[in-house]
């Protein structure tokens, strides 16, 4: 027969890997009830030692204890390094409007199923005119972006975009979705007309597929085209 020794030996071997699989179980949980199992586990440790099986019982308890202070541990660093992640992302209402235009990975603007927008060639054609810097000024504007979608589905370049095209997207003051309604919009580059319809919010016909992106110098609104005269 083994001796009560190996009897211990045995349980608080068994005891450790129970300890393994407490830190998945108690992190899964949640910090709160990891916290009473650390309290229990070592409350029972603390227990006088009167025979091979309350020592079996006081292994097992300081396995179990261990195994929550670490679920505890492994719960507090994602959670830290959760909170982290998302400090590093900058808000929205600290962008200006050329930095949302560039902005990529977290900071990419999704439009339902069409996914994640793109403005490259929105920003290559602002640069190529020389108008960057109107978007880096302190406004407020409220620019009608068409993404890299609508750039193709109006089978436009960034090199045949002019000026005068490029203008008519940009309102000197606020427009949001509130103040949408059949009008004739005034933008930097002169009017255009802005209908409500059966399919949405359209300017010059090119149906706005996501509004009121509001940043630190204005408002964006998504285009599903590019406006033209």
């Amino acid at each position: 027969m083994p001796s009560k020794m190996s009897s211990v030996v045995m349980l608080a071997a068994a005891a450790a890997y129970a300890g393994s699989k407490a830190c998945t179980a108690f992190s899964a949980i949640g910090a709160s009830s990891a916290q009473h199992a650390v309290e229990a586990n070592l409350r029972l440790a603390q227990q006088p030692l009167g025979s091979a099986s309350s020592s079996a019982t006081t292994a097992i308890a300081g396995v179990c204890a261990l195994g929550s202070l670490a679920a505890v541990a492994t719960l507090g660093s994602a959670r830290a390094a959760k909170r982290g992640g998302r400090a590093s992302v900058m808000p929205r209402a600290a962008m200006m409007l050329n930095e949302q235009l560039a902005g990529t990975g977290p900071s990419t603007i999704t439009v339902g199923k069409d996914g994640p927008s793109c403005f490259s060639n929105l920003i290559e054609a602002l640069k190529a005119q020389g108008l960057t810097s109107v978007l880096d000024g302190p406004g407020p504007f409220t620019i009608f972006a068409p993404d890299d979608k609508a750039f193709a589905a109006s089978g436009v370049s960034p090199a045949s975009a002019s000026a005068a095209v490029l203008k008519l997207h940009v309102v000197a003051g606020i427009v949001m979705q509130k103040d949408f309604k059949n009008q004739e919009l005034t933008t930097i580059g002169g009017d255009v007309t802005m209908k409500k319809g059966r399919m949405g919010v359209s300017l010059n016909g090119q149906i706005i597929k996501k509004p009121d992106i509001q940043l630190k110098n204005g408002v964006l609104h998504i285009l599903a085209g590019v406006i033209t005269p």
